[in-house]
């Protein structure tokens, strides 16, 4: 299976990313033929004031329609993240917080989905690495 993808910064508040997944359209399982999705992903994001970031994507899996999501994080305190989002096929809509002091870090999503309802989702991560 092959897979590329890279960003480029456009602007100094403008940065491109984009990825193909599964190039060569590789198979899960020779006997039945079933196939590993290739997806393909491009997105902006665009960050007009240091505290605000803006993001567009869609996604496209060669087998089904294309889905698109926004985002919006905003920084209320160096260590606060405030997050909002939407996305399409289906629809649902996503909000959270990000808790980011020193080298902790904790994020806490909520998100209605059209098919499956409310979901919780937590991270918890510790960077190792000092800058």
């Amino acid at each position: 299976m092959l897979s590329v993808g890279g960003t480029a910064q456009l602007l100094p508040s403008l940065r491109f990313g984009g990825s193909v997944y599964n190039i060569t359209q590789s198979r899960l399982h020779e006997e039945t033929g079933e196939y590993l999705p290739t997806l393909m992903r491009a997105g902006l994001l665009w960050q007009p004031l240091e505290l605000l970031r803006l993001v567009v994507q869609t996604d496209k899996d060669v087998d089904y329609p294309a889905s698109f999501r926004t985002g919006l994080e905003y920084q209320l305190r160096s260590f606060l993240y405030l997050r909002t989002g939407l996305s399409t096929q289906p629809l649902s809509l996503h909000g959270g917080l990000g808790f980011w002091p020193g080298r902790f870090r904790m994020d806490y999503a909520l998100q209605h989905h059209a098919h499956l309802g409310v979901q919780h989702q937590l991270s918890v991560g510790l960077k190792l690495q000092t800058e």
